[in-house]
């Protein structure tokens, strides 16, 4: 949380307590092991412009550093660091010169710089990465190629391996997607149409259905046989915690503003566009944006049949994790909410940025 006078980042626990005093320029949310990536030095100067929130830390859930501060390095926010590789570049990088590589809790580098992107290693023996000439292969602990898997084509960033072990790639020699463990073995694989740039394997597999995304900028929904349930639009679609509500989002330029809506598992529109922006279904609920007469634009939360359950009333909000979100009444303080839209905890600190999975501290 960041405190509305320091505008320093700090982690406080459900009743809104500081566990973790502000003391932090950046701080993200707390994984499932109980760490987090922090930023002692000064954000200003990175030659991102403060677009990419980078780290020189990582904590536990007492606020002692693990791994950093680091002087001259920064680190990625997006692994659990529950390992001794961590993804990393140097402070002071360029647009032009932007190399990443994998450093030790130490700061030592372990694996060069060398690789335009990269991904998380899963349980420190194998990650993807993506070469400067777009070329992107799995390497193991001491940055060889790793045996046994597949080179495969990613146009951006190379994918993570899920909590359960598995990551989805397009096969550059079979043309196939196939779904591979962390030994390198294929647990599942579909041929599918042309022209695809990401889908989720693990929702194809586990629902039969997945959201996929095209080269063109156009999105639909494909079943396992490698048929398209909706015809590609030029938008995009997401799925929240079920499979019969997906997010989409729909460029009509006879309804201009009007974009947001959800498809159903067959493609069908059960919720049609209609909604200026939208979140996820989460716990049967989803986060709307709409003009309210004589409020002006807020946010509320319908439910999956698109009736209201909390009327649009809020500045700004998140999905409900355990039967709670965090909002915000006045744009500035947040405070979190029961599923009727009442004040749990009344709001008194400036923004949610550092918990964005509600992982706060015990």
């Amino acid at each position: 949380m960041q405190h509305p006078e320091t505008e320093l980042y700090g982690y406080v626990n459900k009743e809104g307590g500081w566990v973790i005093q502000p003391q932090f320029t950046q701080a993200d949310g707390f994984t499932r092991n109980g760490l987090a990536a922090v930023r002692v030095g000064p954000v200003d100067g990175d030659p991102s412009g403060g677009n990419t929130v980078l780290f020189d830390a990582i904590i536990n859930t007492d606020g002692t550093f693990v791994a950093g501060p680091f002087e001259n390095i920064l680190i990625q926010s997006s692994c659990g660091y529950a390992y001794d590789l961590i993804p990393a570049i140097p402070k002071g990088f360029t647009t032009e010169a932007k190399y990443w590589g994998y450093v030790t809790r130490t700061g030592e580098l372990a694996i060069p710089y060398s690789f335009q992107k990269v991904s998380c290693f899963y349980e420190g023996e194998v990650a993807a990465v993506r070469y400067s000439n777009g070329g992107c292969i799995f390497i193991n602990n001491q940055g060889g190629e790793a045996e046994g898997f597949p080179w495969f084509s990613c146009s951006n960033y190379p994918p993570n391996f899920s909590i359960e072990g598995e990551v989805g790639v397009h096969d550059q020699s079979s043309g196939e997607w196939i779904l591979v463990n962390s030994q390198g073995e294929t647990v599942f694989q579909v041929q599918l149409p042309n022209g695809i740039e990401s889908v989720r394997l693990q929702d194809l597999q586990r629902y039969g259905v997945a959201a996929a995304s095209l080269v063109d900028g156009t999105a639909g929904l494909v079943d396992k046989s490698g048929r398209w349930i909706t015809e590609p639009f030029d938008g995009y679609i997401l799925r929240g915690d079920t499979a019969d509500r997906w997010l989409s989002y729909v460029s009509y330029p006879e309804n201009p503003g009007l974009h947001y809506g959800y498809l159903d598992a067959q493609g069908a529109w059960a919720i049609p566009p209609q909604f200026t922006d939208a979140g996820l279904f989460r716990e049967g609920k989803a986060a709307i944006y709409t003009y309210v007469e004589g409020v002006g634009p807020s946010w509320g939360f319908i439910d999956t049949m698109g009736d209201w359950v909390i009327e649009p009333q809020f500045k700004d909000c998140h999905y409900f994790d355990d039967g709670e979100a965090w909002a915000t009444a006045d744009g500035t303080l947040w405070g979190r909410i029961d599923d009727t839209g009442a004040w749990i905890q009344q709001p008194w600190f400036f923004g949610t940025y550092g918990l964005p999975a509600f992982y706060p501290i015990d």
